[in-house]
């Protein structure tokens, strides 16, 4: 008795015939998101977050320093004046502007501890969880893209060395079709 191929093997054998392995043996490819928890400072942290009552207005990896001392001169101008002037009380008396005195020595990272109870600053750790598996590119590409940009979704490929059956079976797959340029 034989059995015909069903057209989807056939196709997904050509995708793998044609794909670009990125020099991994043996490679499917992952749907990946970068989700983030937070963490103790110092301890897997990939970066930090400031908030206060109002919410997050703050990220050290993607945030602008400036935008985020603006803001703290906006919503906690008495404290940003306590720190000045006990940080910096000869320039100050120089006759220099407590504004920019706070956005040219403030430092986000270790100062905001003078800030109490008005900012939290939390350490946040960057995990990626695989959301699919795919054996071709194209398909982990199309569920990639049905997702929301704020997702942060991306492709990676990954080698099935240490799956020796998944790998078989990967290889069978591709081997139904010629490779292209052969």
């Amino acid at each position: 008795m034989k059995t015909e191929l069903p057209d989807f093997l056939l196709e997904m054998s050509r995708q793998m015939n044609s794909q670009d392995n990125r020099c991994t043996s043996d490679v499917i490819y992952q749907v990946r998101q970068h989700q983030y928890f937070v963490t103790k400072e110092g301890y897997s942290e990939h970066h930090f977050i400031l908030t206060d009552d109002d919410g997050e207005f703050f990220r050290s990896d993607t945030g602008s320093e400036e935008d985020a001392k603006d803001y703290l001169l906006d919503y906690c101008e008495e404290t940003c004046s306590d720190w000045v002037a006990k940080n910096h009380e000869n320039e100050l008396n120089d006759g220099r502007d407590i504004r920019e005195l706070f956005i040219e020595k403030f430092n986000l990272s270790e100062d905001i501890e003078d800030f109490h109870d008005e900012v939290n600053k939390l350490a946040v750790q960057q995990i990626d969880v695989v959301l699919q598996t795919c054996f071709t590119e194209k398909e982990a590409l199309a569920i990639a893209s049905r997702y929301h940009e704020s997702a942060e979704v991306f492709t990676y490929g990954i080698s099935l060395y240490f799956t020796k059956e998944t790998a078989q079976l990967r290889n069978w797959i591709e081997s139904l079709t010629e490779k292209q340029g052969e």
